[in-house]
């Protein structure tokens, strides 16, 4: 595997600091992702200039790449809000856990955020899957759904 795809800082640095997802029109500096691709072939896949990697002599006048130092900050930043959700998501299923909410038997109900220390995350338990919505009543606390 190249180093590009196994190393998060290397991935972050690989992608320009516009790139909003190509499921949106524009990036954040205003270019139209269509105007910024190669064609298609029945070979190849889309390639764009927001991916360094990619780029094969495509050029974007606004493309910014983050540096080592940027990438690794958001990466510290990924880590910590990944923490949260990972310490939420625990403790809302370990709470649907004992009061029997799987696949086959679904409820709602709540439990202290562990990470806002002072609001509830309510949650639903699926009875169809056993996949859980949920959400702190916090205002940009965690949520999430499976």
């Amino acid at each position: 595997m190249q180093p590009l795809r196994k190393d998060p800082i290397l991935r972050k640095m690989n992608i320009c600091a516009h790139f909003t997802g190509v499921q949106h029109e524009i990036c954040r500096a205003g270019v139209r992702y269509d105007a910024a691709r190669e064609p298609k072939t029945d070979t190849t896949p889309y390639r764009f200039a927001c991916f360094q990697d990619e780029a094969y002599g495509l050029v974007c006048e606004k493309a910014r790449f983050p540096t080592r130092a940027e990438a690794e900050a958001e990466k510290i930043a990924d880590d910590a809000i990944f923490a949260k959700h990972a310490l939420a998501h625990r403790a809302a299923h370990n709470d649907a856990k004992t009061k029997g909410f799987k696949k086959g038997t679904g409820g709602a109900n709540s439990v202290e955020c562990p990470v806002c220390l002072k609001g509830r995350i309510y949650y639903r338990v699926a009875a169809y899957n056993g996949h859980m919505h949920a959400k702190c009543e916090t205002e940009g606390c965690v949520s999430w759904m499976e």
